[in-house]
């Protein structure tokens, strides 16, 4: 099956990961131009 995920955060890539384990084509999209986990943290978290 193909399987398109929105958000390539902690849950956007733990979801494609294990689609992927299970036989998925998993497809992440993500406006950012890097992964979430690659950002600096919110400075509201600060």
């Amino acid at each position: 099956m193909r399987i398109g995920i929105i958000g390539a955060g902690i849950f956007g890539l733990a979801s494609a990961l294990t689609l992927r384990g299970r036989g998925h084509e998993a497809c992440l999209f993500e406006r950012a131009p890097s992964p979430a986990s690659a950002r600096p943290p919110p400075t509201c978290l600060k």
